[in-house]
């Protein structure tokens, strides 16, 4: 990431929360365009739904299954059902976990993390969901950024949140595996973005 101040300015003006359809920067939004053209997932895994917009953009971008997760229930009918499977309970929970891997089974995976941002909870993600995701496919860890953002910024977006993303990406398997390699290119696409060392490809097996 090229420019922390630039990407903090953003997530202070709320430019990830503007207009209709996913919760996420345009500069984001290219970047996941990117690596699902380039890998071409069967299925893309995703925590945290919101108001499921993230869903059914993968789903129409990737013309691919979607298996999306949040603690809260939504609306299947409203996000594209032929494609999008809602499911509700804690991503780290045995039952979840256990259904994704079933459901995962033979297809090529991409995955994106974006629930919970506390560290504890995104490292117990990073070593569930990894396995899941096919070499030559992604994993996505989302909202880095906040390991940059001050008391106030954090509290404004993520009262609740302890530690952040970057601390269980720095701290997981992934910097240190020859299984996974950090894309820069992908990073350095755009001088902003709000997951700084969260587009890790994975290459082996």
């Amino acid at each position: 990431m090229r420019d922390i101040n630039g990407s903090l300015d953003a997530l202070a003006r709320c430019e990830h929360d503007q207009g209709p359809g996913p919760q996420k920067l345009s500069e984001d939004l290219d970047r996941y365009e990117k690596i699902i053209e380039e890998s071409r997932p069967e299925l893309i895994i995703e925590t945290g739904t919101r108001n499921g917009e993230s869903a059914r953009w993968f789903s129409l971008i990737g013309n691919c299954r979607v298996i999306t997760i949040d603690v809260n229930p939504v609306e299947v009918a409203e996000l594209r059902p032929a494609m999008v499977l809602a499911i509700t309970g804690d991503s780290v929970s045995p039952r979840v976990i256990g259904r994704v891997t079933e459901l995962a089974r033979g297809l090529r995976t991409m995955v994106s993390l974006d629930s919970d941002h506390s560290a504890a909870h995104v490292a117990q993600e990073i070593g569930l969901y990894a396995p899941l995701v096919t070499p030559g496919c992604y994993l996505v860890i989302e909202d880095g950024i906040f390991h940059y953002a001050d008391h106030e910024l954090r509290s404004a977006h993520m009262p609740e949140m302890v530690g952040d993303p970057l601390i269980a990406i720095m701290g997981s398997v992934l910097p240190h595996s020859r299984r996974w390699q950090r894309n820069r290119l992908v990073e350095d696409m755009h001088e902003v973005t709000h997951h700084p060392a969260g587009w890790w490809l994975r290459v082996e097996r």
